[in-house]
Order: C-alpha cells, then sequence, then structure tokens
C-alpha cells in the first residue's frame, strides 16, 4: 500500500527517478509483455500518461486497453489515458472516448479524470458541447436497449 502510494504522489509531482520507473514497466509491459504488478499497475498508468509529450505512447495505452483481456487494467488504462496533459495528447484520448472500443458505460473515466485538470478546461468543454448529440444518443440507445 505505501509502495503505490508513493508511485502515485512521486508521479504526481515528477519525481524523475519514479517517472523513470514507471516508463521501464510500461516499456516492458508494451514490448514483452511483462505484467504490472496489480497493485501498483494504476499509479504506474497514470504517471506514464501524465508525463509523456507524445501521442505514441497515448497510442500504446489505447492498444493495451484494446488488446488486454483484463477488465481492471483495461478500467485502470481509462482512468490513465484521463491524466495526458498535452493538447494533442487529451484530443487523442477525447477522439478515443467516442469510438466503438470503449464500452459507453466506461467513457466516464477518462472524462472524469481531464475534467479535473483546469488547463484543459476549454478543450473540454468544446468537446462536451459537440459531442452533446452523440452522447444523449448513445445514452437512450442503452437505455431501450439495456
Amino acid at each position: 500500500m505505501l509502495r503505490t502510494t508513493m508511485i502515485d504522489e512521486m508521479g504526481k509531482v515528477g519525481d524523475e527517478e519514479t517517472v523513470s520507473f514507471c516508463q521501464s514497466l510500461f516499456e516492458s509491459r508494451v514490448k514483452e509483455g511483462t505484467a504490472i504488478c496489480a497493485q501498483i499497475r494504476g499509479p504506474v498508468l497514470q504517471t506514464v500518461a501524465r508525463h509523456t509529450t507524445t501521442v505514441e505512447q497515448v497510442e500504446q495505452l489505447i492498444d493495451l486497453f484494446k488488446t488486454s483481456p483484463n477488465d481492471e487494467e483495461r478500467s485502470q488504462i481509462l482512468v490513465a489515458l484521463g491524466c495526458c496533459t498535452t493538447e494533442q495528447n487529451v484530443g487523442r484520448v477525447l477522439e478515443f472516448s467516442l469510438s466503438d472500443d470503449i464500452p459507453r458505460g466506461l467513457v466516464i473515466h477518462p472524462l472524469r479524470m481531464l475534467a479535473t485538470n483546469f488547463k484543459l478546461g476549454p478543450q473540454l468543454w468544446k468537446f462536451c458541447t459537440v459531442s452533446f448529440f452523440f452522447f444523449s444518443l448513445q445514452l437512450r440507445q442503452e437505455l431501450y436497449l439495456g
């Protein structure tokens, strides 16, 4: 529990050793299929997403979401995607959130995390207003079909 909290908090403040550690675990997961310990997986993925400046790592997270058979890991990836901070990465996450790859009930995970970043307010607001029709249509379909 302490290890999880330390990785989470040190990752949030951008501690270089922690970020590097998380990046190496993520790279091992992507390239070699090495599992990340379930206790620290969430903070590791969030740290990676929070400190990436390239769309490549966001795409790797999205690919991992699509291929992972583990529902818990998939949920943690969605939360991590919501930790992205650059405008380009956030744009990709928002675009992905409209895709059919995410079950409608899980779209809230990245959006909830993005909403906590005040710098992203205008970008998120624009996305929500433009996508309102899409979400309301999806909700109606779920209510009628579900």
